[in-house]
This record gives structure tokens, sequence and C-alpha cells, in this order.
């Protein structure tokens, strides 16, 4: 009888699960920067307000292509992510943000391998998500991590108009800096 009477649970348990998703509800852990609450009876999930200022200009930094995952996570870091969460953003916390299109109002579910509109209050729109995604998870070159190293690449444009980015060569037994372009198709890319 345990058994059976587990059973019956769990799929109770999924098939409420299912039921908020389909509604716009979020029935898994908080992303970061949201929580659930319960307002008049009825649950749903809110932006931590102290988290807007910290991944909004997230998504808008990671948009431009010309920081990596280490810098953009020392910069979260800089507007107080540490203080408010309890522990530092890495790379690995950026990677989870920057994946996650429910930063956009879209729920994803692998389980169910559905996505639904969510009823939460959104951190970015579709188009700043969809080019930091593009930066960070797209990306055909290592970037370095100093802008100390390579103090131009925010400024200078290749012909094709992106940004170039600095990185070091070995060869001739040293190591030489120099920046080149960040767009995989671009017809001449700058190498200086």
């Amino acid at each position: 009888w345990a058994e059976l009477d587990n059973n019956i649970r769990s799929e109770r348990t999924i098939s409420g699960m299912k039921t908020a998703f389909e509604n716009g509800h979020w029935p898994w852990q908080a992303p970061i920067g949201y929580r659930h609450t319960t307002v008049n009876g009825k649950k749903g999930m809110i932006l931590i307000e102290g988290y807007r200022p910290i991944l909004a200009p997230l998504f808008e930094e990671a948009a431009t292509g010309i920081y990596i995952k280490k810098e953009l996570a020392a910069k979260m870091n800089k507007r107080g992510f540490e203080k408010l969460s309890g522990r530092p953003a890495t790379e690995k916390t950026v990677e989870n943000i920057l994946s996650k299109k429910f930063y956009i109002g879209i729920m994803e579910s692998e389980k169910w391998k559905e996505e639904r509109r969510g009823n939460h209050e959104t951190i970015t729109d579709e188009t700043t998500w969809a080019k930091a995604y593009q930066a960070m998870f797209k990306r055909s070159y290592t970037a370095i991590s100093s802008d100390e190293e390579f103090p131009l690449r925010q400024f200078n444009l290749c012909s094709c108009s992106k940004h170039v980015t600095g990185s070091y060569s070995r060869g001739n037994g040293g190591r030489y800096p120099y920046y080149f372009c960040t767009n995989k198709g671009c017809k001449s890319p700058t190498r200086i």
C-alpha cells in the first residue's frame, strides 16, 4: 500500500507542477534574483528588487561581446551580488543567468520539452538577451580577461563594424599581444 500511495502522490505532484507551468507559474526553485511568494492565497514569482541593478546591466554588458564571463562575474560582485546573495558571482553564475530565457519572461521545461510565457516580471528584453546569449555561447575565439592588458579592445572596430578583442600569440620563443576581429564571417579581419 505504501508504494501505491507514494505513486499516487507523485503523479498528483507532477500533474500539479505541469498545470502550474502551463498557467505561467514557475513550479521549481526560483532562479537567481527571484523568489516565490503568496499574495491573497495566490502563488507567484517576484523579482527581488535589489537584483535589478545587478542583473539588468549584466545582459547589456554581455550583449556587447567585449567581456568574458570572468569579467562579468567581477562586475556583478562590484555591484553588490556577493552581499545580496551571500556568495560571490562566478563564471558559472554568469553562464546560468545568461543561458536562461526566464529573464525575458519565457519559462523552459526540460522535463516536458516545452516553453511557456511566464507571469513574472522580466529583467531584460528579448533582443538584448539574444545578443548576450550569442556573445557568450557562440564565440569562436578566446578572449583575455583583463582590460589593462588590452585597453583598446573596447574601442577599436574592425572594417566589418564589430569590436576587436585582444589575445596573446606564441611564437619565436615568446608571447606576443595582438588584437583581432571577433566576427567569424568577416571578409577582411583586422589583426593588429
